[in-house]
Formats: C-alpha cells, sequence, structure tokens
C-alpha cells in the first residue's frame, strides 16, 4: 500500500529499472475500481454524428498553432476540456495519476450572471480530497511506443504550448475504440494501491486545472457565444385552457449556458476568483417559440403535402444559424457539392439567430426559420413565421415549393402556388445555403456543434 510521494517513487523507479529500453511507461488514477478503464466515447450508449465530431475538430483547429495537426490531435485537446472522445487519458507523471487516485470530481451550483438577455450559466466543478479507503494507479507498458504514436494510437499532448492544461497534466492519450485492438486495458502491467487516509499530494487543483487567464486556449474557448435554453410551457392553473403566457415564463425560466459548455474548477467552493461575464460575451438569441419547438406538434406536414405519413415540426431536428455562419454558407464558394446535412434526420428545421448583448437590441420581427423535409429525391418546403406581441406569440407556416437535387443542381419539381412564381430563384439559393453545410464542415469553415442542455435534436452552427 503506497502511503506517500517518495513511496511511490521508489516503486515506480523499480518497475522502470525491469522494463525495455523502448517501452514507454504511462500512469492512470481512479479513485474506485472499475472492470476496465474506458474513454467517454467507448463506454455503452455513447454514439456519434459525424458533423458533431468535425464541427469540435474545426473549433480547436482555429485556435491552435499548428494547422497541419491531425484531426485525432485536434480531439486530444478537447479530450482534456471536457469532450468525450475514443481516446483515454493517461499520463507519463505517476503524481498526477495518484492525485486523481485520491480526488473526487464534484459538479457545483452553476453562477448566475443576470443582464437584459436573461440569466447567463458559469457552470463551477472542483475536486474533493477523499481521506479514506483505497485509490488505484494503473501502469501501463507500451512496448515501441514510438510505431503507436506515428499511427495516432497514442498522442503525447505534453507539449502542446497555447492549452496548457494538458501540459500541466503531462498528458498522453490513449485510442480506446470498441473495434480496436489496441486495447489500454492489455497494457496494464501493475495495479498499485494508494492509502488515501495517509496519502498527501503535491498538487494544487489549480496546478493541474489553471486558471483560463493563464491557459490561453482555455480562455479562447470560452470566447464561444451563449444560447438560450428551451422549456416546456407549463400554466399557473393546469384546469384551464387558456394559452401559456410565454413572457413571464421566459423570464423566470429561460437561461443560457456557453454553448461549449466548459466549467471553471475552483480550489474552494467559494472561490469566485476572475470568474465574471466578458464585456463580449454574445447570447444567440432565438424567440421563444423556435427554441421551444418540440411543443409544435400541431403542425403536421401532411396537412399541407402529399406524403405517405405524418411529418411533425415537432419532430425537426433543429439546426440554430449563428449570423457568422449565415454569412460562411452565403458567401461560400458556388461549386461545393450540395448535400442534405448529415444530421441523421431527413426532417429539419434551420433557424436564423442574432447575436444579443446586454447593450443590444434584437432582430426586427417577424422571426423566420425555414422547414425542410427529405421524401426520396425531393425536398419539401415550408416557411415558419412567428411574430410576437406583447406576451403573445403566433405562428404560421407558409407552404413552399418541392424541390428535386440531382447532379448537384436544385430544381423545382412541383410549385405550391403561383404566387410564389417570382421569388423561386429566390428560395433556391436559400436553400442551396443549407445544403452547403456539409462541405464547409468538411473545409473546416463552420462548426456544427451539439446544445449545452442535452435537448435530443438540437444543432448549433458556428
Amino acid at each position: 500500500m503506497i502511503t506517500n510521494e517518495n513511496q511511490l517513487k521508489e516503486a515506480i523507479e523499480k518497475i522502470q529499472s525491469a522494463s525495455s529500453n523502448t517501452s514507454l511507461l504511462l500512469f492512470r488514477g481512479e479513485n474506485q475500481k472499475y472492470e476496465q478503464m474506458r474513454s467517454g466515447k467507448a463506454r455503452p450508449n455513447a454514439f456519434d454524428i459525424p458533423e458533431i465530431e468535425n464541427g469540435w475538430n474545426t473549433i480547436v483547429g482555429r485556435l491552435i498553432r499548428d494547422q497541419n495537426r491531425s484531426t485525432e490531435y485536434k480531439q486530444s485537446i478537447l479530450q482534456h476540456y471536457g469532450y468525450p472522445t475514443f481516446y483515454l487519458d493517461l499520463t507519463c507523471d505517476p503524481l498526477v495519476a495518484a492525485w486523481f487516485s485520491v480526488y473526487k470530481f464534484k459538479k457545483l451550483e452553476p453562477i448566475k450572471w443576470i443582464g437584459e438577455i436573461g440569466f447567463r450559466l458559469h457552470n463551477r466543478t472542483t475536486y474533493e480530497k477523499i481521506y479514506d479507503g483505497v485509490g488505484y494507479l494503473y501502469i501501463l507498458e507500451i512496448p515501441n511506443y514510438k510505431t503507436f504514436i506515428e499511427s495516432n494510437l497514442l498522442f503525447d499532448i505534453s507539449d502542446e504550448d497555447l492549452f496548457i492544461r494538458p501540459k500541466k497534466q503531462s498528458a498522453f492519450l490513449m485510442l480506446d475504440r470498441n473495434d480496436n485492438v489496441c486495447n489500454p486495458n492489455n497494457f496494464v502491467i501493475h495495479t498499485l494501491k494508494i492509502d488515501r487516509s495517509q496519502f498527501s499530494s503535491s498538487y494544487d487543483i489549480l496546478d493541474l486545472f489553471p486558471h483560463p487567464s493563464d491557459d490561453k486556449g482555455y480562455n479562447k474557448l470560452l470566447d464561444v457565444p451563449f444560447i438560450k435554453n428551451s422549456f416546456c410551457y407549463v400554466t399557473s392553473d393546469e384546469s384551464t385552457d387558456h394559452a401559456p403566457d410565454y413572457m413571464t415564463l421566459d423570464y423566470f425560466h429561460s437561461h443560457s449556458k456557453r454553448i461549449i459548455d466548459i466549467p471553471f474548477y475552483l480550489k474552494e467552493i467559494d472561490n469566485l476568483y476572475n470568474i465574471k461575464p466578458k464585456t463580449k460575451d454574445i447570447t444567440l438569441f432565438e424567440p421563444i417559440l423556435f427554441r421551444n419547438w418540440k411543443q409544435l406538434d400541431r403542425f403536421n406536414l401532411a396537412d399541407y403535402f402529399s406524403v405517405p405519413n405524418d411529418v411533425f415540426l415537432s419532430d425537426a431536428t433543429k439546426i440554430s444559424l449563428s449570423p457568422a455562419a449565415l454569412y460562411n454558407l452565403y458567401k461560400a464558394d458556388s461549386q461545393i457539392t450540395l448535400q442534405w446535412p448529415k444530421v441523421n434526420s431527413d426532417n429539419i428545421l434551420f433557424i436564423k439567430t442574432e447575436y444579443a448583448h446586454d447593450v443590444a437590441g434584437y432582430e426586427e420581427q417577424p422571426y423566420l426559420g425555414i422547414w425542410l423535409y427529405k421524401y426520396l429525391d425531393q425536398i419539401i418546403e415550408s416557411y415558419i413565421i412567428i411574430e410576437e406581441d406583447g406576451r403573445n406569440g403566433v405562428i404560421n407556416i407558409d407552404p413552399g415549393n418541392t424541390y428535386i437535387v440531382r447532379n448537384d443542381v436544385l430544381k423545382i419539381a412541383v410549385r405550391k402556388s403561383e404566387e410564389l412564381e417570382d421569388d423561386v430563384e429566390v428560395r433556391i439559393r436559400i436553400i442551396k445555403q443549407f445544403f452547403k453545410i456539409h462541405g464547409l464542415i468538411e473545409d473546416n469553415e463552420v462548426a456544427l456543434l451539439p446544445n449545452p442542455f442535452d435537448v435530443e435534436n438540437w444543432h448549433i452552427l458556428l
């Protein structure tokens, strides 16, 4: 049983002396014993949306100085800031691993800041010392480790100069896919037990999780905009059938989170040092009814078009488009291959958002969304129009045309109304912007990210 750092160093030196010169010893600390060490994405019920994977890579790629870094390297950076990947956290410093075996993660109550755009939540977390029981330190021996690095099975991110959290943790990442023969558990050669009642680490939480004022990459990630949450409408009296008071509900129940929901790590629970809103913090604004589109089940595409089954607006996958992303779509090269966005849905609602700030207003009404449904080789278009008047919201649907995409050309198939004849080309240009999303994601021009509230079928394009 290891009781102090000197004893741990001696044990590691003994193991190191018996290992091959071509091998690398890596370490992982865990505060309880699991059946296997697993990465975030290799755990049960984890799933991927390829466009989202590329979106995270784009965000990091915009920040790191070496633009030749691989996709896997970018993901390994994000791993250390809370994004789950197929890479397992390891370290070449056994004292770092020991720290994680004697401390436990604790999520704290978010800090709330109030402004003209409502509450903005800043998540806080900490690690608490465990003073009893046993911690576990796993020792992995990687033979011919340089070949693992060359094959992107292993990453040394301890020399990253912009994101310094990995450097402070002497971080390595090892691939851990369910279908990969490179299972980290196969390389464990020893497991050391740490007596938490006696072991005292020389590391501090801010040593391993530097403040954003010191970690420039971390600070840059915190420049990403906030977005307001969606919520379910409720009435003060469930026995009545009157419409809910939207604006009152918005004021009391709505709040915002940063789209990349990265927490502040605090040394002490009441330590609020330099955790305050940035003057440039902005929120992506969209009206209440669009934020709560899952309640709009009265809108059925089958009421307007000949489709074989019911297609409800409430079941649509929503993509909230930031102004910057919309501009990139607009100015994108016309040679980009047109493709339906790869978000595992044939039913998509595109929402144009506006930047909102404590000293800035929202966009002028009416608010507009475009609802597209892919059926076989046809695209069915509807415009969703919202007008808010005081405390009430009015939503209308304007059935559009049916289009067909062939040979990278979008052509009208069925004109819903002759009144729309004059603006067919305008509508086609608008739809083409949405069909460029996949190509621009692959070119790292835009990033598709999940919403920070874990609301199903809601993505944000930055």
